[in-house]
């Protein structure tokens, strides 16, 4: 006798018994949520100003657009939307929005194809340098802000990488990795120039985390045969030299991490040329002081968890222009009242995160960040000095 239940439960049970290969995962859907508020320990950071463009939160400051340092108040800081899956056991993807920007939502878009022998291949908008910078997903960031290493060289860019990985997991194991970006950040390509990023991280047992890194990069301006030279000032390079340099950009760094639950250390040591960070070129005025000017970032976390409670510190000291490089006869880092303004910030952070699950994290906490800054950003303008601001930070964080 025809039975049609039968043959409308056959395809189901095909499609149940294929290998999982042959099955395209549903995706993975997750998100995130951080909410800041932060308070300022005096009016320094509304009232004064930033002699040079080099502080992470210099544009924040009067003539800037920013408001979450140089005013009281709450701001939504992340407000993600993800997801991610498998189309087979050898192609992967992830998609992110960030909703809480005003442009360039689009955070993580990428396509890995994983081929034998370990290799990887990775297309599309991503991170890939560091430790604070690309390593540590938001979500399990210990602090309110990163860094002023991961916010120098910390954005998304799109582009393309190979990877291969070796080793035993659970004793020691690696992957090396090759790309090639734009150099633009989230920004549509404009020129021919490339960014060759370098990477290799490491992993001896469960709790310890190692790796190096490096960059090579230029202009990301347009340069079809119109580029133009910021001035560095009347004892300056030429204008042929400034553009034949193509502000060449180098990042050099190392990390390590340790993490056995309770205890947590990490340190991280970048060094490079500032290049495009400070561009020289398609400006007026370059926004650095010298041409191959260096910077040296320091990065030192120690932070100790229990039950629902974690205790954090971090030191933090990047120095802007490491070797200390400027054209002229007049020193543009001492002030006429003799203050030093050299552009090495100082940034010591102590911090406390109560999490809600103590199993998870990430899923929900509430972080306290007071953060004390060297006193060397930012100018008084009725008294001439040199000075600088401290904040309290608090971060309310939901995920799934």
């Amino acid at each position: 006798m025809f039975n049609s239940k039968k043959i409308t439960l056959l395809p189901l049970v095909f499609v149940a018994g294929l290998p999982a290969v042959a099955q395209v995962q549903a995706p993975k859907i997750g998100g995130l949520a951080q909410i800041w508020y932060t308070q300022m320990m005096d009016n320094s950071l509304r009232h004064f100003s930033s002699p040079f463009p080099y502080y992470p939160t210099t544009y924040k400051f009067p003539g800037g657009t920013g408001t979450h340092y140089n005013e009281n108040g709450f701001s939504l800081k992340r407000i993600e939307l993800s997801a991610s899956g498998a189309i087979s056991d050898n192609v992967e993807y992830r998609i992110m929005y960030d909703v809480s920007l005003q442009s360039g939502i689009l955070q993580d878009v990428y396509i890995k194809y994983k081929a034998p022998m370990n290799v990887e291949f990775q297309v599309g908008q991503f991170k890939i340098l560091g430790l604070d910078a690309a390593t540590i997903a938001p979500m399990n960031m210990l602090f309110v802000e990163h860094s002023q290493l991961g916010l120098l060289f910390g954005s998304r860019d799109r582009g393309a990488s190979a990877s291969i990985g070796f080793g035993n997991p659970e004793a020691f194991s690696g992957r090396a990795h090759v790309a090639v970006f734009n150099g633009s950040g989230k920004n549509t390509e404009v020129n021919a120039q490339k960014d060759l990023a370098i990477k290799a991280d490491f992993r001896y047992g469960k709790k310890n985390f190692f790796g190096i890194y490096s960059l090579q990069g230029s202009t990301n301006q347009a340069d079809a045969g119109n580029l133009t030279a910021g001035s560095f000032g009347s004892n300056g390079p030429s204008a042929s030299t400034i553009l034949d340099n193509k502000d060449k950009t180098t990042v050099y760094g190392a990390f390590y991490e340790f993490d056995n639950s309770a205890f947590y250390g990490s340190a991280e040591v970048a060094t490079g040329t500032l290049g495009r960070f400070f561009r020289s070129l398609n400006v007026d005025t370059a926004q650095r002081e010298h041409l191959d000017q260096t910077f040296l970032g320091i990065n030192a976390v120690a932070g100790y968890t229990f039950g629902h409670h974690k205790i954090v510190a971090r030191y933090n000291n990047m120095n802007y222009n490491y070797g200390d490089d400027w054209y002229g006869t007049v020193n543009p880092y001492v002030l006429p009242n003799g203050d030093d303004i050299s552009p090495n910030y100082t940034e010591i952070t102590g911090g406390y995160i109560y999490a809600f699950n103590p199993a998870s994290f990430r899923s929900a906490n509430i972080k306290v960040n007071y953060t004390m800054r060297s006193k060397n950003f930012l100018i008084n303008p009725t008294t001439g000095a040199a000075t600088g601001g401290d904040t309290l930070s608090v971060a309310f964080q939901v995920s799934f």
